[in-house]
């Protein structure tokens, strides 16, 4: 055997070195093929999230149902107000396994109470409700009283809500497809228990007609839904507990929201 020469062995160590060296991209050309690959393992990152955000797991449709707690009015004190007892009493119910369910919300009656769900539409409705039923106590009604408007008046001061807002807002409901009978009369209690319907033009100067009024501004002004549908926006004030039992103004109350979403006809509910 031949032994390689000193000088041999030098070259051949350089060429391996030389192949180790062409087999590896330069420091700065690694540095760029590594801040590539970052970049595009971001860009992939925010595609994926962007994608998810863009089909969200809307889950069945939603409608919120608010009512007021105590309050003292005029001299009178109302210990038990049967529109908060009613909305929590809802929270979380659904219809028929999930096709339409209901947000229940007891809100102050004060300054602030009203404001909650106008803020919440402001923000865009992230709860992302179709339809709002407010609810309300009237001492002295008989039955369900569906408000078909609101009058521009703050609570506190007898001043407007909304400056340069409109005098008077109705309903946003479809008031020509509403009676109140045809919902009594699927829901099975007894005529004494669901007591009469009545239609009113005045939800009054304290808080049920500013929150209805707060919450319809909104809706005609930042909260067109698709296909130019308005958001549908109720009140409808309830009477003492006495007069009808929680159970059956909740019971009427549900159906209500259910036909709001739904558009079933509500003698078929």
């Amino acid at each position: 055997f031949l032994r390689s020469s000193p000088m041999d062995q030098q070259t051949q160590q350089q060429t391996r070195w030389e192949g180790s060296q062409l087999a590896m991209p330069p420091p700065r050309a690694f540095a760029r093929v590594l801040l590539s690959a970052v970049i595009l393992a971001l860009l992939l990152t925010a595609v994926a999230t962007a994608s998810s955000h863009s089909q969200p797991d809307r889950g069945p449709p939603k409608i919120l149902v608010t009512g007021f707690g105590p309050f003292s009015h005029h001299g009178s004190n109302f210990t038990r107000n049967p529109s908060g007892e009613v909305a929590l009493a809802l929270d979380g119910w659904c219809h028929d396994g999930g096709s339409v369910c209901i947000d229940g919300l007891k809100i102050n009656v004060s300054d602030a109470g009203v404001q909650v769900v106008q803020n919440a539409l402001l923000r865009g409705n992230p709860f992302r409700w179709e339809g709002i039923v407010h609810l309300g106590l009237e001492s002295t009604t008989k039955g369900l009283k569906v408000e078909v408007a609101a009058l521009n008046n703050r609570a506190r001061d007898n001043t407007t809500i909304v400056h340069d807002g409109a005098a008077i807002l109705p309903t946003t409901i479809d008031l020509g497809r509403l009676t109140v009978p045809a919902l009594a009369g699927s829901s099975g209690w007894p005529a004494s228990q669901v007591g009469t319907e009545m239609w009113s033009r005045d939800a009054g100067h304290f808080y049920c007609n500013e929150v209805f009024y707060r919450t319809l501004n909104v809706a005609r002004k930042a909260m067109p839904n698709s296909g130019h549908r308005l958001l549908p926006v109720v009140f409808v004030h309830l009477p003492l507990a006495s007069v009808m039992s929680i159970d059956a103004m909740a019971d009427l109350v549900s159906r209500l929201a259910y036909w709001i979403v739904s558009g079933t006809p509500a003698d078929t509910i």
